[in-house]
Formats: structure tokens, sequence, C-alpha cells
């Protein structure tokens, strides 16, 4: 039973090396894990064999005492190695506080931006009176015939129309 603590350790700090390989691999500085993840699948391959040597009889007994020794050492190899795993990914994370910082910078661009009071320019006037002047009374014909309503509620430009209000009391 002592026999499989080294090589059963060795394996489960190489799959969890693998799998923080590949989680920094997603990261922005994810081409740095390339190699890291290829020498954890290589020790994680290592640490299978030497759990299977120690774990059958097939082998003998010379080559499962020489197993126990290469799985003491690979045991040792991938504590080094998750050690060298984790400082690494604190040295590549260092660079957060610019990503974030520049993140910040966007989002307060963005917000600037979309608050900025915008600037109305007019190019061309739609009306048809700029070309020309046209008399008031040909202002009130051709009102009289867009509004086809009461000139002095609409007016010739249409205004704002005048509404009862809820708190006028009408005499019975």
């Amino acid at each position: 039973m002592a026999d499989f603590i080294y090589p059963l350790a060795a394996f489960v700090i190489n799959f969890v090396c693998l799998l923080l390989c590949i989680r920094f691999l997603t990261s922005k500085h994810g081409i740095v894990w390339i190699l890291p993840m290829f020498m954890s699948i290589a020790m994680l391959g290592g640490s299978f064999v030497c759990l299977l040597a120690t774990a059958s009889d097939i082998a003998g007994a010379t080559l499962t005492m020489v197993a126990g020794y290469v799985s003491l050492f690979i045991f040792g190899l991938s504590v080094l190695w998750i050690i060298n795993i984790i400082a690494l990914g604190t040295a590549t994370g260092r660079y957060r506080a610019s990503y974030q910082d520049q993140k910040t910078f966007n989002e307060a661009e963005y917000v600037k931006k979309r608050t900025a009071p915008a600037a109305y320019f007019r190019n061309k006037d739609p009306r048809a009176t700029k070309a020309k002047r046209i008399s008031p009374v040909q202002a009130i014909e051709l009102a009289k015939e867009n509004t086809k309503g009461d000139l002095y509620r609409e007016g010739p430009v249409p205004t704002v129309k005048v509404h009862k209000s809820a708190f006028t009391f009408e005499k019975d």
C-alpha cells in the first residue's frame, strides 16, 4: 500500500499541473504556456507508467523496485514543477493591473462619448419659404391648406395644441 503513495501523488500533482497549464493557455499570455503544457503531459505520462509498473505484477520484482525509486524521483520533480507553474502564473499575471487600467480607461471614454452633448448642425433649411419670401396672406392660405383646422390653435407653423386641464371646472 505504501508503494502506491508516491506514484499516485505524482500522478495527481502532474494532472493538476496540466489543468493549470490549460487554464493559463486561455489567458492573455497564452503562448507562453504551450511548452509547460507539453512538459506536464510528459511528466503525467511518466508518473502513469510508474503507477502502472507499481500496480502490476507482470513487470517483476526488480522492475517494481526500480519503479519505486523512479516514482520517488518523479514525485520530487512534480512538486518542483507545480511550484514553477504557480510562480510563472503569478509572474505573467502581474500585467493584470495595466490591463484593468486600460479597460477602465476605455469604459470612461465610452461613457464620455455617450454623455457628451450632441452638436446639431442644420445644413439645409427644409422649409420652402427659405428660398423666396411669401406674403403673410399666402402663408395663412398655405397654413389653411396644410392644417385644415383652427389657425389660432395650430397656427401657420404647428405649435403646442391647447388641451383641457384636469382641474378646470365647467359650469352647467
